[in-house]
């Protein structure tokens, strides 16, 4: 009986532990979702979303939002920055992250990437703090110090065509979130201090 039982807890810890959500560097998330710098077109197709080589491959068709009328594509994971994970609300696991996908019925122009709140927020809008060590350029378009630490930056990432970043902080009483949007067409970049 011994034995049957401690069997059953092995499974259950192996199930467990496969049920947990894997950890991706953000870098490595922004980096495969960009568009390669011989893709055809300005905006990546879906299906650079799916391709098997991506850290995290994103399931599933993009549905049209009615209020927006975009198609959107979203998906949770547990990001880390840096190797650093973060704890939401009473939740002793790492937070999880949105990773949500936009753009027309082909392609996609936008990533948007956030978090649960957190009390555990160590978190900065730098480029320098998102992207750590990895290989990239960054120009910085517009810090908003007076109004909010909206940063934003087109970046170059070697194989990639360049991109726009905005990441910003929001929070209250109940956490903080740090807030990333990527946009693959310059078009879409609103640089305006919120």
């Amino acid at each position: 009986m011994k034995t049957i039982s401690s069997l059953f807890l092995l499974i259950s810890i192996a199930l467990l532990a496969n049920g947990q959500a894997k950890k991706v560097e953000l870098f490595e998330i922004i980096k495969s979702l960009a568009p390669d710098s011989l893709e055809a077109g300005v905006i990546p197709l879906w299906a650079h979303a799916a391709r098997p080589a991506n850290p995290l491959i994103l399931k599933g068709n993009p549905e049209m939002n009615k209020v927006t009328r975009k198609y959107l594509l979203t998906q949770e994971v547990t990001i880390a920055i840096n190797g650093k994970t973060f704890v939401c609300g009473s939740n002793t696991n790492s937070c999880t992250w949105s990773i949500s996908l936009e753009g027309n019925n082909t392609s996609y122009s936008q990533l948007s990437i956030s978090p649960d709140l957190s009390q555990d927020v160590s978190y900065q809008t730098t480029i320098e703090y998102l992207f750590g060590k990895n290989k990239y350029k960054a120009k910085l378009l517009k810090k908003c110090d007076d109004t909010s630490d909206m940063t934003s930056y087109e970046i170059k990432i070697p194989g990639k065509k360049p991109f726009w970043i905005q990441s910003y902080m929001s929070g209250g009483t109940e956490g903080s979130a740090i807030y990333i949007n990527c946009y693959f067409d310059r078009k879409e970049l609103n640089i305006e201090c919120l």
